[in-house]
């Protein structure tokens, strides 16, 4: 943008900074969003800036500080320098018309930011795919599920569920678990294969070994690594270890990176 060279600095250029500057962006932090967006400089304050910005200031909310505001300005700053009139508030709209409303616009705003300002033609398709994967509207996973479907495609979608399936689940338990955790789709297939997990979970729950309201989540599961959820949930329960490792092991991919060492496993020693 060599023109700002030739912008006035007190009527364009020191507007738009302190613009900024109050929004929370300063010192280096402003600088290296300037430097990226350059053409910020190029739209309108008053007719672009300042009404987009108080329209994603409407919509997240218990921001503190702007943080929420200022991480999405800084991955999409076109999303402040485009005319509010158009898909902006059309696609808000839209949305806030299937019940994505509150804390739950919100999210979605935070998550993929792109999905307010991409065509409302496909908008309206990405709502009713997802409602054909049988989310409900009033499904706090409804906007997680909305996510996925945008981010990828049938094809690597449907992998994903056929590696559900080789791990034995069937197809309606596939999708089950599609619609109870969608952003466990959001993980490489890779990451994917330590799925068997779900299978030692299944057992602990059956036999009420897992404390009341302290059931580990979907994301715990996968972030824990495999020498601590052997110890956490396989060799602490010494009378249902042997059941458990092997309801683990026999559903695992023959992987050397997943299978757990001998070192890892100690069941007399427990």
């Amino acid at each position: 943008m060599p023109q700002i060279l030739f912008s006035d600095v007190d009527k364009t250029l020191k507007p738009k900074v302190e613009f900024f500057q109050e929004m929370g962006l300063v010192g280096p932090d402003l600088c290296k969003f300037i430097s990226r967006n350059s053409r910020i400089f190029s739209s309108s304050l008053e007719n672009k800036l300042i009404p987009c910005t108080q329209i994603l200031k409407k919509i997240l909310v218990n921001d503190k500080n702007n943080q929420d505001l200022i991480r999405i300005v800084r991955r999409r700053s076109w999303l402040i320098t485009m005319n509010p009139e158009s898909r902006l508030l059309r696609n808000i709209a839209f949305f806030e018309s299937c019940g994505i409303v509150g804390s739950q616009l919100s999210i979605l705003l935070k998550m993929k930011p792109t999905l307010f300002v991409v065509e409302e033609s496909k908008v309206r398709d990405l709502v009713s795919r997802v409602s054909d994967l049988g989310f409900s509207f009033h499904s706090r996973m409804f906007v997680y599920g909305l996510c996925i479907v945008f981010s990828l495609n049938k094809e690597i979608f449907e992998r994903k569920l056929e590696l559900l399936r080789s791990f034995g689940f069937t197809n309606n338990e596939a999708m089950e678990i599609f619609r109870k955790q969608p952003m466990l789709f959001s993980n490489s297939e890779e990451r994917l294969k330590v799925i068997p997990r779900y299978r030692v979970m299944q057992i602990l729950k059956s036999k009420s070994l897992l404390v009341l309201n302290k059931e580990p989540s979907f994301f715990m599961m996968l972030a824990v690594s495999e020498k601590k959820f052997l110890e956490k949930f396989v060799e602490k329960f010494t009378d249902d270890a042997e059941e458990l490792l092997v309801a683990y092991r026999g559903h695992m991919l023959d992987s050397s990176s997943s299978s757990p060492s001998s070192e890892e496993i100690n069941l007399d020693a427990s």
